[in-house]
């Protein structure tokens, strides 16, 4: 008998395991827990992303609103329901909401200020910590439109109608430079007749009559 005969002497027979043999099991059990931390992060840093980008359009909105009141208890409170209305049940009982008037300046004009800060749970994921605090403040420019001194809702009453002055007549007067002045009228020059060369050359005198005495007398 061969020697390549003998039970067990080639590669595969069953009497030897391949050299090959378990490598992939082993890589799978490795590989497994680093692609499940990927997941975990991929979707951590996902939820972080929508989460601060809610808080930033809430705070935007919250600070929109309030700049539309002006200042005071009603500004506050509209801040407040805007910024509810984006966050929804995001945050639960973690969202807050502080505003502020700033009045303007020399450099520039008033404007409302609204930070919302939202604390989410993210113990399902274990990757950056059970909890995770997003803030963001947004600046509001008060409309210049709206007539009104911040946290002052009072209006001025209209006057009775017996109270308005009636109408007087007043003579015009024209200004002097309007009127014109009346000036006398100028003479007219009459011109004086010139004397002519007939008018100034001496008359020819007549000649006397001489008596003729006739001879005899």
């Amino acid at each position: 008998m061969r020697a390549a005969d003998l039970p067990g002497d080639e590669a595969g027979a069953p009497g030897r395991p391949a050299p090959d043999a378990g490598v992939s099991s082993v890589e799978v059990v490795l590989l497994t827990p680093l692609i499940v931390l990927t997941i975990l992060i991929i979707v951590s840093l996902g939820v972080m992303v929508n989460v601060r980008s809610e808080v930033a359009g809430a705070a935007r909105d919250a600070a929109r609103a309030g700049s539309l009141q002006g200042g005071g208890d009603d500004a506050a409170k509209q801040a407040k329901l805007a910024a509810a209305a984006d966050l929804g049940d995001r945050c639960g009982d973690t969202a807050t909401v502080d505003s502020v008037y700033v009045p303007p300046t020399t450099g520039g004009g008033g404007y409302y200020r609204v930070t919302v800060s939202c604390t989410v749970d993210m113990s399902g994921f274990g990757v950056f910590g059970a909890h995770q605090t997003f803030t963001k403040t947004f600046n509001a420019p008060i409309d210049p439109l709206q007539n009104f001194v911040p946290g002052d809702r009072t209006t001025t009453p209209a006057p009775p109608p017996d109270s308005e002055p009636s109408p007087t007549n007043t003579q015009f007067t024209a200004p002097s430079w309007a009127s014109p002045t009346p000036s006398s009228p100028t003479p007219t020059p009459t011109p004086t007749p010139t004397p002519s060369s007939k008018d100034t050359a001496p008359k020819p005198t007549p000649p006397k009559p001489t008596a003729t005495i006739p001879p005899g007398h």
